[in-house]
């Protein structure tokens, strides 16, 4: 767990700056548009994530049938 404590803590802040942000803007500033703006934020770091293990894991299967010269050119 401590090598995740960044990555958790920034994603707290984050997630609290959505909060914010969604409570005090808008013509309809309150908490549903609070409630809209966590919403909308927790599902585009959900794709993000998934997004990019799905990336990582084709970029994997691609680079095993590489030279080694290709995959660190690619790599670097």
């Amino acid at each position: 767990m401590k090598h995740f404590r960044f990555s958790i803590f920034f994603t707290v802040v984050c997630l609290a700056l959505s909060a914010y942000w969604g409570f005090t803007h808008g013509p309809e500033a309150g908490v549903s548009t609070m409630l809209k703006a966590l919403t909308i934020t927790a599902i585009l770091a959900v794709m993000e994530v998934s997004l990019s293990f799905d990336n990582a894991v084709v970029n994997a299967s691609v680079l095993r049938n590489w030279d080694p010269f290709w995959k660190m050119i690619f790599l670097t």
